[in-house]
């Protein structure tokens, strides 16, 4: 998928977010693991008293404000605008540290409410994982 002499940072969100680097000659290099947002929703209820459970929108084009008024929109606040915030930084940092001139970045998963603000250079690929299987059983036979 990702063009030659680039590496790549894929970033995947579901029940976790990871965001994974992978250097100019195809090889991953590590990356981070951070609880998704409807984890952290479910943390923030279960570890206090008080806040309510909340359900973040998956998708959408509407942005929540990032001053809540109330606990609910500050809890929305607080778990969309800082999982954002988390990921940018890291993309940031990743790209960084692979020492190179393009760094192609690819999302995927079903919990990524603010993808279309990561900037127009992100690709959107829906079965990355499965694309990925694929490549490899492909090559683990002819190879």
């Amino acid at each position: 998928l990702r063009p030659p002499e680039s590496a790549a940072i894929i970033v995947d969100s579901g029940t976790a977010i990871t965001v994974d680097a992978v250097d100019v000659s195809g090889i991953f290099q590590g990356g981070a693991i951070l609880p998704g947002i409807h984890l952290s929703a479910k943390s923030l209820f279960d570890g206090t008293d008080q806040l309510p459970l909340l359900e973040i929108p998956e998708t959408g084009t509407t942005h929540p404000p990032s001053i809540g008024k109330d606990t609910s929109k500050a809890i929305t606040s607080g778990l969309y605008w800082g999982s954002l915030g988390a990921v940018k930084e890291l993309i940031a940092n990743q790209t960084g540290s692979l020492n190179c001139d393009f760094v192609s970045i690819y999302v995927s998963g079903g919990n990524l409410p603010w993808v279309d603000l990561l900037g127009e250079q992100v690709q959107r690929h829906a079965s990355l994982v499965l694309s990925g299987i694929a490549i490899a059983a492909k090559g683990m036979l002819n190879g």
